[in-house]
């Protein structure tokens, strides 16, 4: 019996997984439908298909069931066609919608970095790319290597996402390396360089996207499957807050208006004014009534529409 308890637990964890994933992606490509939302779409339309068919091969045949069977066939074979369609489609906007949370958790990752955090990760990917130690060295440079007899000079530059590096830093970035001989430099950013500076320097320059096919080789960025579970984690992260939200309402609001409804509906038998105190207890009951109803459509209302945050 543990076991079956078990293994039905592990089903319904399973099948809520495919759920939270089915509705953010269908809402990331149909402009925020959910996928039932979708689904009902599609039934209809295919229903309305059936149904004028059905009629016009009627009217021209004068057979109900065998131009129904035709309909149904004719349906059928259009909800293959389109079905394959659609997950070809899928299938891909799915990667593209993975590889820009991809890029968007690296971003966040390192908006949180400060300088010093930001060099001790260049440091550490650089080690295991180049497989070379890497050391701290004099400012205005923040590390360097040594590689097939060359010593290289690395310069960190961390920026808002908004900025780019311009050519005037690539050029600073030279006459350091320059007036501290080094053979050569890499200038890394956790942005992007103004368009064209690649094409006027020696040096090596490696930009955010740099960063990330760096990771890929290093298989250390983020997996489709890693997306997935991110995706998990946040929506029900953020749907526990409005339960828990909508909980602790109930508890501390609405028990005390509905126990202040019975305390006056119970004191209007003890005093002078028997209608004045009835008449508060139905006010304080419609009041917690109002209430109790707009926190659970509120609730419904943010349930559905929960999604990863992306900032």
């Amino acid at each position: 019996m543990k076991k079956l308890i078990e293994k039905l637990k592990e089903i319904s964890l399973i099948n809520n997984r495919k759920k939270i994933l089915k509705n953010y992606y269908s809402k990331e490509l149909r402009k925020g439908k959910t996928y039932r939302a979708s689904f009902v779409d599609r039934v209809l339309i295919y229903g309305i298909f059936f149904i004028v068919l059905s009629v016009i091969l009627i009217i021209k045949s004068n057979q109900l069931l065998l131009s129904m069977f035709i309909s149904a066939i004719a349906v059928y074979f259009v909800i293959m066609v389109n079905s394959h369609m659609l997950n070809k489609s899928k299938i891909k906007k799915t990667k593209e919608i993975n590889n820009e949370l991809k890029k968007q958790k690296l971003v966040r990752e390192f908006s949180n970095f400060n300088k010093e955090d930001f060099n001790q990760y260049i440091k550490k990917i650089l080690e295991d790319y180049y497989d070379v130690e890497v050391e701290n060295t004099q400012i205005p440079l923040d590390l360097k290597f040594t590689k097939d007899g060359d010593t290289y000079g690395v310069k960190c530059a961390l920026h808002n996402p908004e900025d780019k590096v311009s050519t005037r830093e690539v050029d600073i970035f030279l006459n350091e390396l320059n007036s501290l001989k080094f053979d050569d430099g890499i200038l890394i950013t956790n942005t992007h360089f103004t368009d064209g500076i690649q094409d006027k320097t020696k040096v090596i320059l490696m930009d955010f996207n740099s960063i990330v096919e760096v990771l890929k080789k290093l298989d250390r960025y983020p997996t489709d499957k890693d997306m997935e579970d991110y995706i998990v984690d946040r929506f029900i992260d953020r749907r526990n807050g409005v339960k828990s939200q909508v909980k602790d309402f109930n508890k501390r609001k609405i028990i005390q208006l509905y126990g202040l409804c019975a305390i006056f509906y119970v004191l209007s038998y003890f005093i002078s004014y028997p209608k004045y105190y009835r008449i508060m207890a139905v006010l304080s009951f419609v009041i917690a009534t109002l209430i109790s109803g707009y926190k659970i459509s509120e609730y419904i209302r943010l349930k559905d529409s929960i999604n990863i945050d992306q900032n």
